[in-house]
């Protein structure tokens, strides 16, 4: 390949088209809009709800990683504090005890993330959702541990 060609995935690009800049989809679909073409400004109507949906489900998957990564620490810390607090009892119930909140945790986050993929108007719903189960659980481990504090 000549010098300054760009190679991507076997196809010879020209150095001349190496810094071509599409503008954002918003301005893409502002001048679609703009144009008065109905076929246009439906395609430019579908693109831009495409978008949204794309930056929603960003936006969701981002918290959601989030959300699980700090979960395993309170899980943790959660089943430590229940093994001391229940610890001579049936392992089985201590078990059940320390999974029902990783069930509800999963099913919030879960719950969480379809609700902020499904509209523009249930982001803030879905994404408060999502970080709701680490805040029960959160209040879970400090009351536990408050428990264990006082003996």
């Amino acid at each position: 390949a000549p010098a300054g060609t760009v190679m991507i995935s076997n196809l010879q690009l020209p150095p001349a088209i190496e810094n071509v800049t599409i503008p954002p989809p918003p301005e893409l679909v502002a001048d679609a809009r703009a144009s008065g073409s109905a076929p246009l400004i439906t395609l430019a109507d579908q693109a831009q709800g495409q978008y949204n949906r794309l930056l929603n489900t960003i936006q969701s998957e981002f918290n959601s990683r989030g959300s699980f990564s700090l979960s395993c620490l309170c899980l943790v810390l959660l089943g430590a504090a229940l093994g001391i607090e229940l610890r001579g009892r049936n392992p089985l119930a201590v078990f059940v005890v320390g999974f029902v909140p990783a069930v509800v945790l999963v099913l919030l986050i879960t719950a969480g993330q379809q609700l902020a993929e499904g509209g523009s108007k249930h982001v803030a719903a879905g994404i408060s959702l999502i970080w709701a189960g680490n805040a029960l659980l959160l209040a879970m481990v400090a009351g536990v541990y408050s428990v264990l504090l006082r003996r």
